[in-house]
């Protein structure tokens, strides 16, 4: 099993058989923040400044991949740019959405090579009155299409400024639905709010697609 410090940025793997803990060492400024399992049986994750490195679950090592992940700033004070979450796609490379940045990255695994898929949005901002967006969930379903959430978000930026000049913290904006068959060169989509009539989520952390095709989030 292996984890991740959050506060102190560094990789920790943890055997199940005698709970012996080792620490493999700092990957992260702070905040380190998602390992996710590539096609190879390697772990993959960044620092908060972006940068990508590789677990070697067998030769126990970490290794730097030399790549670094965009970042989209927005009205956003804080930097963060680690990733936020990734899929395995039809085309065997590891898909992964970044906090925060405007783009889907896809890695192949079995040569190194980053590719930036482009923007997951069709537009500047998903909701309106949002200071930062970012993808949490995403997955795809039994015909290689790639589904996500994008989870909005307005706080501590321009728009929660309130009439006396403080800051406050406003949370609530809708999440969107997106889909978009991004391993065939097509273009994202935008399907609208995430929910029914009566309740629409504002922060959605998964997305998974059943052996049915039935998305849950």
């Amino acid at each position: 099993l292996y984890s991740l410090g959050m506060l102190r940025g560094h990789v920790y793997r943890i055997s199940l058989d005698d709970l012996n803990v080792k620490d493999m060492g700092k990957v992260s400024e702070c905040y380190s923040f998602r390992l996710l399992m590539g096609p190879d049986g390697n772990l993959y994750g960044a620092s908060k400044s972006g940068y990508v490195y590789k677990v070697d679950t067998k030769e126990q090592k970490i290794i730097d991949m030399n790549y670094k992940l965009p970042y989209s700033r927005m009205d956003y004070t804080r930097s963060f740019n680690n990733i936020s979450n990734g899929s395995i796609g039809p085309d065997g490379r590891l898909y992964m959405s970044i906090m925060y940045a405007d783009d889907i990255v896809a890695l192949d695994t079995s040569t190194g090579k980053f590719e930036n898929m482009g923007p997951y949005k069709i537009a500047k901002r998903s909701v309106r009155g949002e200071n930062r967006n970012i993808v949490w969930g995403l997955d795809f379903d039994n015909n290689g299409v790639l589904w996500y959430v994008v989870t909005s978000a307005n706080d501590g930026g321009y728009y929660s400024t309130n009439t006396s000049g403080s800051d406050v913290l406003e949370y609530g904006l809708p999440s969107t639905l997106y889909r978009w068959d991004i391993a065939r060169g097509g273009k994202p989509e935008y399907l609208g709010m995430l929910g029914t009539k009566q309740r629409v989520p504002c922060h959605v952390s998964e997305v998974i697609v059943d052996k049915n095709n039935i998305l849950y989030a």
